[in-house]
């Protein structure tokens, strides 16, 4: 179901999965759900590992995104960033950390998945980290504002889907 939702939102958004995947041995899409009344706003990133084709950008209210990573040639480590925004006014940041076939912290990790939700001063509200090395599980996190959740597989073509819940 994940790798299906992230091609549905690729292809609406014109972002070429399979290109991307033929010219490129590691590569990640992540889709971005915004399943609330605030926009996603004031995108950053970091990059860890590998190079960001489709940087994050804003996520209005009830939209998605997508951000496209893919390996850099001739070097042992995959690809892996870390992408947050803000959310609409509520001095909230929400944030996603990835690692594909060695990204982000170590060359020998397996790919993981980070949610991080934090106040406007950058103090963790909650975090949860998962390792997809065999199979994985779903990654969650939860405040007064939004339930987020996110899902990956653990090849070297990963596709993440995260979806960010407005609690009612």
């Amino acid at each position: 179901m994940c790798a299906e939702k992230v091609a549905a939102i690729a292809a609406s958004l014109n972002v070429g999965i399979k290109a991307l995947e033929s010219e490129y041995y590691v590569t990640c899409v992540i889709g971005v759900e915004n399943d609330t009344e605030w926009n996603m706003a004031n995108p950053q990133w970091t990059t860890h590992h590998g190079s960001v084709r489709t940087p994050p950008a804003v996520i209005k209210a009830g939209g998605t995104g997508i951000i496209a990573c893919h390996k850099t040639a001739f070097t042992v480590t995959g690809c892996g960033i870390t992408a947050s925004w803000d959310l609409g006014d509520t001095k909230t940041r929400i944030s996603i950390n990835f690692g594909i076939a060695g990204g982000g912290w170590s060359w020998i990790n397996p790919n993981h998945l980070e949610l991080k939700i934090a106040d406007q001063y950058g103090g963790n509200i909650d975090k949860d980290r998962a390792q997809f090395d065999a199979g994985g599980r779903t990654v969650s996190v939860s405040s007064n504002l939004v339930d987020i959740e996110g899902t990956m597989g653990d090849s070297d073509h990963a596709r993440i889907m995260v979806t960010v819940h407005q609690k009612k």
